[in-house]
């Protein structure tokens, strides 16, 4: 959040009115008084002159497609008339919960009847698109890794005690993240 600490950029304003005041203090009244009386009149007249001037400023004709330079157009409006909107996110897009929160708001209120029909695509779309294939592709690969070493190991031993024994470490590791529900993370 920004500093809203005005002091030091009203410091210099306050030095500057400050030797204003001396300085009509000082001086000779009737020109000081003229003086200021002509900087008044002038300053009202220009900002009476800025309120004319908006004042008058027309809507018509009001901003169409048509009326957007060419740049403008081309990158929000395709070929075929439809309308690119960019939605951002509240939350921090990188946390797997905010991106679920925020791609499940988005495909509710772009899809309230869950036909496919709006794409919604992106940075935030993508990661978490691809970060749950990615990670539904190392489980697959963990259940063919366990029973290629099961029937190895079976191969190998040919004795149940033995391939307890042999696979006793992955079966409490994995009964220690069930149990705990992923809370114990061992340092890598």
């Amino acid at each position: 959040m920004a500093n809203l600490n005005f002091s030091k950029h009203w410091r210099p304003l306050r030095e500057k009115i400050t030797v204003l005041r001396r300085t009509i203090l000082r001086g000779d009244s009737e020109v000081i008084s003229q003086r200021l009386h002509n900087f008044y009149r002038e300053l009202y007249s220009e900002l009476a002159d800025l309120y004319q001037f908006l004042a008058n400023q027309s809507c018509e004709p009001r901003i169409s497609i048509d009326s957007l330079p060419p740049s403008i157009k081309s990158k929000f409006i395709s070929r075929s008339g439809r309308i690119l909107i960019r939605v951002y996110p509240r939350d921090n897009i990188w946390d797997r919960a905010a991106q679920h929160t925020f791609i499940t708001a988005l495909r509710q209120t772009l899809d309230p009847t869950n036909s496919n029909y709006p794409i919604i695509t992106g940075v935030p779309v993508q990661l978490y698109e691809y970060s749950a294939l990615l990670k539904h592709s190392y489980e697959k690969s963990a259940i063919y890794a366990v029973v290629t070493g099961l029937i190895l190991a079976w191969l190998h031993f040919r004795n149940p005690k033995l391939l307890l024994l042999c696979f006793l470490p992955a079966i409490f590791r994995f009964y220690l993240d069930a149990r705990l529900d992923g809370a114990y993370k061992p340092g890598i």
